[in-house]
């Protein structure tokens, strides 16, 4: 009778656990953890290519954070690592200036043609890297050949100042042509006086003249000069006048002088030799030299 009981009291144990009588329901095994593909965790993992996109994530926010995650991709062959990484360089401060040039080259290496913009304009200067003109020319010209227009400005200037007019003129050309004003007047200026370049004087004027008209104060004062040019057959005194006001007011002094020199004379203008003086002190105190020559005096007899 002892075992009887004991086996009808059996069922009513199972029914504590499981209310089906069967045995307890195994506890469910917690998810897998999810894997963390972003870039910063690739980059943590050796992905160098995901380190760029890990530095762009956090530059707004964290700086040096992100030049670390550039650098990593700029070691591991990364070029745009190395062009992200110049950038921030470049405009910290303190700026690290060969450091910047080391990186700019680096992505310049890589075909990054941005970069070889920046590295040419280091190398003009002799910022962060010895001065050296005729390789800063040699990166610009492939970059103008795209149609760049401020790589063709650059060029320009560059080339102009070696004295090279035959690089300068066509580098000028393309960015005028890529709407920068002060191209336009560099160019005109070139047509007109450049050495060993065939006069161009109804060109230079049309371009002087867009140039002002697009708010390249150069480009007033230099058609302004050409047209009070008694020797010239397109001379016109009064256009002269209201050229060379406008560049004088746009803070060239050369028209200041050259107005000052109409007013004295009252050539397009009426004549006021008070003005005419203030005019060519105004351009003297501008640093314009010739403006501070005194002026001739009649000899008395």
């Amino acid at each position: 009778m002892r075992t009887l009981a004991l086996l009808l009291l059996l069922p009513s144990l199972a029914l504590a656990d499981d209310p089906k009588g069967g045995p307890p329901s195994p506890k469910p095994a917690p998810p897998p953890a999810a894997k963390d593909n972003s870039p910063v965790a690739s980059c943590m993992a050796g992905g160098v290519k995901s380190c760029v996109a890990a530095g762009v994530a956090i530059v707004d926010k964290d700086r040096p954070g992100a030049l670390v995650f550039f650098r990593k991709a700029c070691d591991g062959k990364v070029p745009e690592g190395c062009l992200n990484a110049a950038i921030l360089v470049d405009g910290s401060t303190p700026r690290d200036a060969a450091l910047a040039a080391t990186l700019f080259r680096k992505a310049c290496d890589g075909k990054l043609q941005p970069a070889c913009g920046k590295l040419a304009l280091l190398l003009a200067r002799g910022d962060g890297v010895p001065a050296d003109a005729a390789q800063a020319i040699t990166l610009l010209d492939p970059i103008c050949q795209t149609g760049d227009a401020p790589a063709c400005m650059n060029l320009g200037m560059l080339a102009e100042k070696e004295g090279d007019l035959a690089r300068a003129q066509p580098a000028y050309d393309k960015a005028c042509t890529g709407k920068i004003p002060p191209a336009c007047s560099a160019l005109a200026a070139i047509l007109l006086h450049g050495k060993d370049v065939t006069p161009d004087p109804t060109r230079a004027a049309t371009l002087d003249q867009q140039a002002c008209d697009a708010g390249d104060m150069r480009g007033c004062t230099d058609l302004g000069a050409q047209l009070a040019d008694a020797t010239s057959k397109t001379h016109d005194y009064p256009r002269a006048a209201a050229l060379l006001e406008k560049g004088c007011s746009g803070g060239q002094p050369v028209a200041c002088y050259g107005l000052s020199i109409l007013t004295e004379s009252g050539r397009g203008v009426k004549k006021d030799a008070a003005r005419a003086k203030a005019l060519a002190k105004q351009a003297c105190d501008a640093q314009y030299t010739p403006a501070c020559a005194p002026a001739p005096t009649s000899k008395k007899h």
